[in-house]
């Protein structure tokens, strides 16, 4: 073959490697290398084309096996296989697996194909950027010795984990079909990471027509030697119409639109000519109807005007008797409801007054404890350093009980000069104390709080105010230890925890140096109170033992009110806080209950105010009552007949308006002279209105338009659908001349544009011939075997050749339309050659492309006898390439296997030159054989025995049984040099 024509030239290489199947078709375990030529063997119907079919499953983007038979046309010996029998082969166990590895420009990577469980017949794939070497050992154990030697599959082998270690090692799943198109059919590019995983680069989208045409190319690449002779014009046609369908100007012939326009054009003539029929009966409906919508106009308006001239005189009568009626009876009710309210509040009042007076003793009785509690607080709370009223309440206490001790002192002597000698002792301490507070101060003494850290000075200070009495320093031991003690102590918003838990009732008081000198100069003041509340005692005690019995007698009594004032400032400062509280809620409930009294008062008197009106008012209704109700009556009966005179008229189908006209003032006696008009006027309606509907059903009747046929039975002429009817029959008939001009020229156009359309067919004719002449330039170049040259003969239907002369000469100018037998001709056509669904109107290439005949020049000599299968199998293999290369970019270089079956049956000196032609256009040859022979072994040189190996070990899945681990037999040259010795 001349090297000048290269149809797959070298380029960007896209390689199907090999292909393994797991658990699928006949193979437990088959991993088969598809990217050499290669042999293979075994028996017929064992499943060497079965397995090499699988290829579909990766190069379509399907994901089910729903509508098998056009998906993927798996057939065998004739027979097509369906969906479920396909399903059942491939993917019997959800341990069934198909591996295509593959390479392109980024490197080698897999598609796995498994069950899809949520799916029925449905299958997933998995895409991995690795090599089908990195990922065997989730397959199939090579190391294992079973199944004598050939391995087994791996232990705990299952679905999910396959699953999850191929998504570990940076896997997609690619699920829906537009992810599966963008991956398989764009070429490789950087901003698009799903195009790592590339098969076949298309050059154009993968629209169906381009998928129609891989289809059928992966048809022919399988049978290459041309058994079956419809895959080659199935992959003609569909590449054809892949490049129609991409063109500026597609041919797309829609017959359905002509026929349906004609059948349209046909409906309309008959309809203009039904229309001109009933003219006479439409001109007896319009005036008829005309009269009826004028006289009832005229009903309508004397209608409205009588009622409006009873409504005025019921205006005059009616509402002034109704309103007067309920008027006083309103008036009774209200001037009763009034005495009763007014006998309500006068209660109401005087229970609030009683309410009130408790209250405001209880009042007087809490200001009275408060504000004693308060003076008490204001006067001791300095002395004691604390304004809280429970410490200032046993302070109290303690006063108590020496005002107790003095009292009993005073009463008998012995106890008195005992008294006197404690007061005198402590007459000494308390001046002594006094002294050294005074010296402190003068010598500005920190105490010993002060030499502690803030902290532990806090917590003793809080422990017992004692501790800021103490002026000496503590020794280094003696601070440690109380740091120490002071740190089971902590202090958090204003709580004291000890060794974590909260202590009650402990109230933090701080410590630092002013305050530590405030303190000095409160405790020398409380000091100095003492100092002279001793010296008064001391006074009383010698005064009482000097006195005689007066003076004793005024001074018990004067202690025992000083301690009867104690125990109340005692019970003031403990009710303190319940006694504030019973204040405010009591000042409230006073506030709120003197509110509500002066509120009942106002009330009382509107209610006061409101009786005398009412009283008045119900005197003169009365009065006004009687002289309405002799005039109401006569009104009342003129509008009882006028009521009457509108029922006559509503149950004759008639709708009666509700409209009032009140301009019209009329006397009772006019509004009877009217009513006798009404009457007159309603016989001259029905008249009108039964003329009208006979007319109406007789041009319903003839379907002059597509009408509800109940209307025909309606007898409501003001119903929306009556009126609706008449002005679709009113602009039918008033237009019919302009649409009947109209149709003729609709029909010449119609004409006019079936001609256009139908030459559109010789166009389809031209684009088959240029598809079969560009073709054939490219094999004039090519040299097969011993041909000086071969062409190809694209065959087309003769209907279709037949139709494009027979309508070549129907005319496009007249204003008739064509025969009826010329419309059939198209719509069998239509029905037979055109595609449906959305691209309805559209040929059907794979029907019109019948056949593709060879045309054969040997030395110089044509003929179209067939030729020996390798001759046919090299022209195919050239073809397929040539017609490859208009799917993917020209420097890409795709290449997949092409299959020979059955080889034994090619005559023996073909077989080189079928090996050179395939594998000079970048393909792969695999030819199938029962067995091998010397001259496959010799010409083909690599076999696999596919199905030479079963399970002998383990579980079985279907009659999935062969093994086969890619160890290909193959003859090697052996160099002339080489020396041998015998034994």
């Amino acid at each position: 073959m001349d090297d000048v024509f290269d149809l797959l030239s070298d380029g960007d290489l896209y390689k199907v490697l090999r292909l393994v199947m797991v658990n699928s078709g006949s193979a437990a375990y088959v991993e088969i290398p598809i990217d050499e030529t290669a042999a293979l063997l075994s028996k017929n119907n064992k499943g060497k084309t079965s397995a090499l079919n699988a290829l579909k499953l990766f190069l379509l983007p399907e994901i089910n096996f729903k509508a098998c038979e056009k998906k993927f046309g798996f057939s065998s010996g004739g027979k097509v296989y369906t969906g479920e029998e396909s399903f059942s082969y491939y993917f019997p166990s959800a341990t069934s697996f198909i591996i295509l590895e593959a390479t392109n420009i980024q490197g080698d990577f897999c598609i796995v194909l498994h069950q899809n469980p949520k799916e029925a017949l449905g299958y997933n794939r998995i895409a991995v950027p690795k090599s089908y070497a990195d990922i065997r050992h989730l397959f199939w154990n090579t190391e294992s010795d079973a199944n004598q030697g050939m391995g087994s599959h791996p232990v705990d082998f299952n679905l999910s984990t396959v699953q999850q270690q191929l998504m570990a090692q940076k896997g997609i799943a690619l699920i829906d079909q537009e992810s599966i198109r963008t991956a398989l059919y764009t070429r490789v590019s950087p901003t698009k990471p799903e195009t790592r995983f590339c098969l076949m680069p298309l050059v154009q989208l993968p629209k169906p027509p381009m998928m129609r045409s891989i289809k059928a190319l992966l048809q022919l690449s399988f049978d290459i030697k041309g058994a079956n002779t419809k895959n080659l014009p199935l992959a003609i046609a569909n590449i054809i119409d892949s490049e129609i369908s991409t063109s500026k100007e597609p041919v797309n012939i829609d017959f359905k639109r002509i026929h349906s326009e004609r059948e349209r054009l046909r409906q309309e003539a008959n309809h203009i000519h039904n229309v001109k029929n009933h003219q006479q009966n439409w001109l007896a409906l319009g005036k008829s109807y005309r009269d009826y919508g004028l006289n009832l106009r005229t009903w309508h308006k004397d209608v409205a005007g009588l009622s409006g001239a009873i409504a005025t005189l019921l205006n005059q009568f009616q509402p002034e008797h109704e309103v007067a009626q309920e008027q006083l009876q309103g008036l009774v009710s209200d001037r009763k409801r009034i005495e009763k309210s007014l006998a309500g509040k006068t209660a109401e009042i005087s229970t609030k007054n009683g309410e009130r007076k408790p209250i405001v003793k209880d009042l007087e009785k809490l200001n009275t404890s408060i504000e004693l509690a308060k003076e008490v607080i204001a006067r001791e709370g300095p002395v004691i350093d604390s304004q809280d009223a429970f410490d200032i309440s046993n302070y109290l206490r303690e006063i108590k009980k020496e005002a107790e001790v003095e009292l009993e002192s005073f009463q008998n002597r012995e106890k008195a000069n005992a008294r006197l000698e404690v007061l005198v002792g402590n007459k000494t301490k308390l001046a002594t104390k006094i002294k050294l507070l005074d010296q402190q101060l003068a010598e500005d003494s920190q105490g010993f709080l002060s030499f502690l850290d803030e902290h532990s000075a806090t917590i003793l200070n809080s422990l017992n105010a004692g501790f800021k009495g103490l002026s000496q320093e503590p020794m280094f031991v003696q601070t440690q230890a109380i740091e120490c003690f002071a740190e089971l102590f902590e202090l958090e918003n204003d709580q004291v925890l000890f060794c974590g838990e909260v202590l009650d009732n402990f109230q933090i008081k701080s410590f630092d140096a002013q305050s530590f000198r405030d303190n000095i100069i409160a405790e020398l003041d409380k000091l100095r109170d003492q100092q002279e509340k001793n010296e008064k005692s001391i006074d009383e005690l010698n005064r009482l033992i000097k006195a005689g019995g007066e003076l004793s007698t005024a001074l018990v009594e004067e202690k025992h009110q000083e301690l009867k004032e104690i125990d109340d400032e005692i019970k003031a400062l403990a009710s303190l806080d319940r006694d504030q509280e019973d204040l405010q809620e009591k000042q409230l409930t006073l506030a709120g209950l003197d509110d509500y009294l002066e509120s009942l008062e106002v009330e009382k008197d509107t209610l006061n105010n409101q009786y005398i009106e009412c009283f008045a008012i119900e005197e003169e209704t009365r009065k006004k009552v009687t002289s309405i109700e002799k005039n109401f009556e006569r009104i009342k009966q003129c509008d009882t007949q006028l009521q009457y005179l509108k029922k006559l008229i509503a149950e004759d189908g008639e709708t009666v308006s509700e409209t009032v006209d009140t301009d019209l003032v009329l006397s009772v006696d006019e509004v009877e002279q009217h009513l006798g008009t009404l009457e007159t006027l309603q016989n001259t309606l029905k008249n009108d209105k039964q003329k009208s509907l006979e007319k109406f059903r007789a041009i319903i009747s003839g379907n002059v338009l597509a009408l509800d046929a109940e209307l025909a039975h309606r007898t409501d002429l003001e119903s929306i659908d009556f009126s609706d009817a008449y002005q679709k029959l009113r602009s039918e008939f008033e237009n019919i001349e302009s649409k009947e001009k109209e149709h003729l020229i609709q029909v010449r156009n119609h004409n006019h544009e079936t001609s256009v359309e139908i030459s559109l067919l010789d166009n389809m004719a031209r684009a088959i011939k240029n598809f079969e002449e560009r073709i054939n330039a490219q094999l004039g170049s090519v040299k097969i075997s011993n041909l000086t040259g071969v062409t190809i003969e694209i065959k087309t239907l003769d209907g279709f050749n037949t139709l494009r002369r027979e309508l070549a000469n129907h005319g496009s100018t007249s204003d008739q339309l064509m025969e009826d037998s010329f419309y059939q001709r198209l719509m069998d056509f239509c029905e037979q050659y055109l595609t449906t669904g959305s691209g309805y109107g559209k040929l059907d290439l794979e029907k019109i492309v019948t056949d593709v005949k060879f045309v054969y020049e040997i030395n110089g000599k044509k003929e179209s006898t067939s030729q020996s299968n390798g001759t046919s199998g090299m022209v195919n293999a050239v073809l397929l390439a040539i017609l490859m290369r208009r799917l993917v970019p020209e420097d890409v270089t795709f290449t997949l296997p092409v299959v020979f079956d059955e080889i034994g049956s090619l005559d023996e000196d073909n077989l080189p030159e079928l090996r050179r032609v395939v594998e000079f256009n970048h393909f792969v040859l695999l030819v199938a054989n029962p067995n091998n022979n010397g001259y496959i072994a010799q010409h083909i040189g690599r076999w696999h025995d596919v199905y030479l190996h079963n399970v002998t070990e383990g579980e079985v899945v279907n009659k999935c049984l062969a093994i086969y681990v890619a160890e290909t037999e193959s003859l090697k040259t052996v160099e002339s040099q080489a020396s041998f010795e015998l034994a």
